[in-house]
């Protein structure tokens, strides 16, 4: 019944904050060894010159906390420590991801011509990757965040990043376009170091000026398909255009499709759509469901783990009435695949893998594995083009077991959505079989090596 007080906190003594570096608490400390026996635990020899990993450096950050008990009086071991202490070490050691998760979002405010003059809207992104010798870096956003039905230049004209903490005019970096891809509301953007700013009084700096002297960093990815039902998760974006904030939930739906209006949609179109019937574009793309606090300006940031690993894309949230906490984020698992796409081709745009057939899932159970409780599904063969490279390889009801990328290993197919990612990973050169059941029997199809004319470009993702 007693409150469990942090043994590491002395307001009358100045203590450096132990909390950087990288966590996973995943993973357990070595409870094979004492570091409080008087050796030195902070160095191994063997180790030098080796950076460190993320098993270390939570062992390292959670070694900190220990001295700085022993230094306000703490009189047991290391492992006594780790045992009385561990939740106020595991919530301390989760808000340092956080932490240094927001140093990975950035601000976006994206300017657009109108009938009535340019307008600027306000989202967010995450930072993909940065060269910390040119300070060029990729961002990640949503495509609605760059792109908007109703304006006259359609793309943004004008793209201005801040990063978190550094919001104010003088810190603005200048972003282009890369490409995106629609109908999985997903963009790439680009921030070139050398890429000068003019602010409004005349005064000018240069992205690189902005970005050496900041703590920005790129994100720690994490894989959206460990994901499970209950997992606590934190939102980070620019709510209402007011700056980068936080907000935590959990996850209520690993994944699902949510059906939605298409991004080239106008407001008119909606209107009619809405209160007439009239008929628009409709697409369905890969969600998980949170129920963190999720506002418009949230839109491109990030969404992640108590790990502080980026696992998703904030994108929409449920506005009808009555409802409440149902807030989307597309799975990181598809957002990297789509975006190192983009990267990698030249159109601007992304190259998927089309080889003509469609899936359906026949039928689902839930497991319960390592524990979390999951939903497998079985995927089947839906339909198959009679002029596609399918044709006389797969046949309607086809049950898949696996797939397979060059000599890669099987990956089994245990859900509807892995075969969308797949088909984003693909490159020409590559080659793709898939083991399939039929008729009671395991069956290896493959497609062969990948050419040009085994891929799609969605021509609506066109930049003008």
């Amino acid at each position: 019944g007693r409150e469990q007080k942090d043994p590491s906190e002395n307001p009358g003594k100045d203590v450096d904050d132990p909390n950087t570096g990288d966590e996973n608490p995943d993973k357990d400390v070595d409870d094979d060894k004492d570091p409080s026996d008087g050796k030195d635990v902070d160095k191994d020899p063997d180790e030098e010159g080796k950076t460190p990993s993320e098993t270390e450096e939570r062992v390292s950050e959670a070694m900190l906390m220990y001295k700085e008990a022993l230094a306000n009086g703490y009189e047991g071991s290391y492992l006594q420590f780790l045992d009385e202490y561990k939740e106020i070490i595991s919530a301390r050691l989760e808000n340092s991801a956080v932490d240094q998760a927001m140093l990975s979002v950035v601000s976006i405010f994206s300017t657009f011509t109108f009938s009535y003059g340019d307008a600027a809207a306000g989202g967010a992104g995450v930072i993909y990757s940065l060269d910390t010798t040119t300070y060029d870096a990729y961002i990640l956003t949503n495509f609605h965040v760059i792109y908007s039905a109703d304006s006259i230049s359609k793309y943004s004209k004008r793209i201005d990043v801040w990063l978190f903490g550094s919001e104010n005019e003088r810190e603005a970096l200048s972003a282009t376009l890369v490409g995106g891809e629609m109908d999985k509301d997903i963009a790439v953007l680009k921030i070139k170091g050398s890429d000068t700013v003019i602010e409004s009084d005349g005064k000018q700096h240069t992205n690189m000026d902005i970005l050496k002297k900041s703590a920005a960093r790129a994100i720690k990815i994490g894989d959206s398909d460990e994901i499970s039902v209950g997992d606590k998760v934190y939102a980070i974006g620019n709510p209402a255009g007011y700056g980068t904030s936080v907000t935590s939930g959990v996850v209520s739906v690993a994944a699902e499709y949510k059906q939605m209006p298409a991004l080239d949609v106008t407001q008119e179109q909606l209107y009619n759509y809405q209160y007439y019937g009239y008929s628009i574009r409709m697409i369905n793309i890969l969600a998980m469901r949170v129920d963190a606090a999720i506002n418009h300006g949230n839109s491109g940031g990030g969404l992640f783990n108590a790990n502080g690993e980026y696992v998703g894309t904030v994108n929409a949230r449920e506005e009808a009435s009555g409802i409440v906490a149902f807030g989307y984020a597309i799975p990181s698992n598809l957002t990297v695949a789509v975006a190192d796409n983009i990267i990698a081709n030249d159109k601007n745009m992304a190259a998927h893998a089309d080889f003509g057939f469609t899936v359906k899932s026949e039928k689902s159970r839930s497991v319960y594995v390592d524990g979390a409780a999951r939903i497998y599904e079985t995927v089947t063969v839906a339909s198959v083009n009679a002029s596609s490279s399918s044709q006389g390889k797969l046949n309607v009801g086809d049950e898949f077991v696996s797939y397979k990328i060059d000599d890669g290993e099987d990956i089994p197919i245990i859900h509807l959505y892995q075969l969308e990612i797949v088909s984003y990973l693909l490159r020409e050169g590559d080659s793709f079989s898939v083991t399939v059941i039929r008729d009671g029997k395991e069956v290896e199809v493959s497609f062969g090596t990948l050419t040009e004319k085994d891929f799609k470009i969605n021509e609506n993702s066109k930049i003008n």
